[in-house]
């Protein structure tokens, strides 16, 4: 017979969490693989090591990537990597979890600025080099193209392939091998919710570009305070400019949840023609084991039946 188990939703079929859990080990296990290499690889000095690091890393993500699609066969190419362009009614959207993702990681830099400082741990933060001074190499293999295959990978295959589970946990493990990746680093939450909006912008427009275009700014953003750091250590954070960046985050966070909020009520009024139209919820969903309806609903007809 088939068991279930409760989820914090309903009853699932017991081997729904086997299958949940094989998919968390097994993209932790590549995700960690993918690290290994390109850690290896830092750690020696050769010619052009830029170039060489960006094309290996590109082909370690295709690959991850086109693995996680063959284990989805009953999924399309285009939908398994949410390639779907951009609509003009989702630019609200996209702006404002950019201004959530820039106002957010500016004051997750100051706390974390402010508790080494109290601790006593000085960070020193890395300064952009050039290759041989080329800046559109730098901006291909440092900025543009981690942004297109990172997302891809993280935010279109992977959370597609995370099947079973909520959408939130995708979004987080997501987050977490996204941070993971970027190896160790002091601002590591701040890389952490960057993940989480570059997670959310993906499922409030269902489009991979959108996070690509938030990734690309992100890393543009990134690489010009670093070139300018001599220059912005001297200007002095004060109490105004923390409470303003503070409340223009608190607006962005107001408006992308009012977004949400919307776009869960037509999803929820989405599924409620479909249910009197005569679909059924996931609950009446019937799973197949040995021939037989094994759902709670399919028992509940049998009872009535036998009385």
């Amino acid at each position: 017979p088939c068991r279930y188990s409760y989820n914090g939703r309903g009853l699932v079929p017991a081997q729904v969490k086997g299958i949940f859990m094989r998919q968390t080990v097994f993209t932790g296990v590549l995700s960690l693989i993918m690290c290994a290499v390109l850690t290896v690889l830092g750690l020696f000095d050769f010619p052009y090591k830029e170039i060489v690091i960006s094309v290996v890393g590109v082909a370690l993500f295709a690959g991850a990537s086109y693995l996680l699609k063959k284990l989805s066969p009953d999924s399309s190419y285009k939908k398994f990597f949410g390639m779907k362009m951009v609509r003009f009614r989702d630019v609200g959207a996209i702006l404002g979890c950019l201004f959530v993702l820039a106002f957010g990681a500016f004051m997750l830099n100051s706390l974390a600025d402010a508790f080494y400082g109290f601790v006593g741990i000085n960070i020193t933060k890395n300064t952009v080099a050039l290759t041989n001074g080329n800046y559109a190499v730098l901006m291909i293999t440092a900025v543009l193209l981690p942004a297109v295959y990172e997302e891809l990978f993280f935010r279109g295959a992977l959370q597609s392939f995370m099947t079973e589970k909520s959408e939130i946990f995708h979004v987080v493990w997501g987050a977490f091998l996204f941070t993971f990746m970027h190896g160790l680093d002091p601002y590591f939450l701040t890389t952490f919710f960057a993940g989480l909006v570059f997670g959310l912008v993906v499922k409030l427009t269902g489009s991979v570009y959108a996070a690509i275009a938030l990734h690309f700014i992100n890393n543009i953003l990134s690489y010009a305070l670093s070139y300018y750091s001599d220059i912005l250590s001297e200007i002095e954070l004060t109490g105004l400019m923390i409470y303003f960046a503070g409340l223009v985050f608190l607006i962005a966070v107001y408006f992308i949840l009012s977004v949400t909020i919307r776009k869960s009520r037509k999803n929820l009024k989405r599924a409620g023609r479909k249910s009197v139209d005569g679909g059924s919820s996931w609950q009446e969903t019937i799973t197949e084991t040995n021939g037989k309806e094994e759902t709670p609903a399919a028992e509940k007809r049998k009872r009535a039946r036998v009385k």
